[in-house]
């Protein structure tokens, strides 16, 4: 039952215009992107982060991906002053940025209760 909506869902957006589905396209791959982080601090031998710090890093990073596609935020709305080449990377770049930022602060933060426990 979930194909025949999504197809139908997906043939609308395609007949009134293909933007939607391209920027639907964009935030999926920004959203996979918020779980490299925690992934990659996993595989480190010296783990510095705890399951605290990257929930609360993948939740900023989504919340940030999805409010910078929703408003149609770009890195050159936000920083004007930056180069060409730097404008046009992704969104998924400044989330990854609040992801990395809130996932190590917050690892830091809660490090020593979670030591104690």
């Amino acid at each position: 039952m979930t194909v025949p909506v999504v197809a139908f869902i997906s043939l609308y957006f395609v007949l009134n215009g293909g933007n939607a589905l391209y920027a639907l396209l964009l935030m999926s791959f920004s959203l996979i992107t918020q779980l490299f982080p925690a992934l990659l601090f996993s595989l480190l031998p010296n783990n510095r982060s705890n399951k605290y710090g990257a929930a609360l890093g993948i939740l900023a990073g989504v919340t940030t991906v999805t409010y910078l596609t929703l408003t149609k935020t770009t890195i050159g709305t936000l920083f004007p002053d930056l180069p060409q080449a730097m404008k046009d990377f992704n969104n998924g770049f400044i989330a990854l940025f609040v992801n990395l930022l809130v996932a190590l602060l917050i690892s830091l933060l809660t490090h020593r209760s979670v030591a104690k426990k």
